[in-house]
């Protein structure tokens, strides 16, 4: 049953016919991020469900090490209320961000393995952006973080949430966490 779900995900998937699709299946997130490089720009859909989201960014991703390294430092210009940079972490490991020569203060979603949130920090700039003194971590593995605007997700920080990724339809988690 399973197996026939999958195929018939993926014919529905490659003709492209569900926005934020609703089917309740979880995908194998190693097939599901296989698309996701450096620099391509995904939609990104937060909140209680995927069909009805809280908020919606348009997101940078950053995969390889080089790339997670850079992230945003060096920016100046704040994110506009709908930008994000999607740090993809494969395998899922603990992670920690600081804010070394990042000029502009931001939130930090943190996701594990099936797209539900896990943390969001608050990230204010540096007194000394050059000699950060404050770290964020994860309090477990994360397959992603999302750096958004600050205090963009204050109203889901403390709800069971879900991170959804449509670049090309592509569903992480389950359609509901309630």
């Amino acid at each position: 049953m399973a197996s026939q779900l999958r195929s018939r995900f993926t014919a529905l998937y490659s003709i492209a016919l569900l926005p934020w699709s609703s089917i309740l299946l979880e995908l194998d997130y190693h097939q599901a991020i296989k698309p996701l490089k450096d620099g391509v720009k995904i939609e990104v859909a937060v909140g209680h469900s995927c069909a009805e989201p809280h908020r919606k960014f348009t997101a940078t991703v950053a995969r390889s090490k080089e790339a997670r390294s850079k992230g945003l430092s060096g920016r100046t210009k704040p994110l506009s209320a709908n930008e994000a940079m999607l740090f993809v972490f494969d395998p899922p490991e603990k992670v920690t961000f600081w804010m070394r020569n990042t000029h502009i203060p931001l939130d930090l979603a943190l996701f594990n393995p099936k797209g539900r949130l896990t943390d969001v920090r608050h990230m204010p700039v540096e007194p000394d952006p050059t000699d950060p003194k404050r770290t964020y971590n994860s309090s477990r593995e994360v397959l992603f973080a999302l750096e958004t605007p600050y205090d963009s997700l204050t109203a889901v920080e403390k709800e069971p949430v879900l991170m959804c990724l449509d670049s090309a339809k592509i569903k992480l988690s389950r359609e509901t966490t309630r």
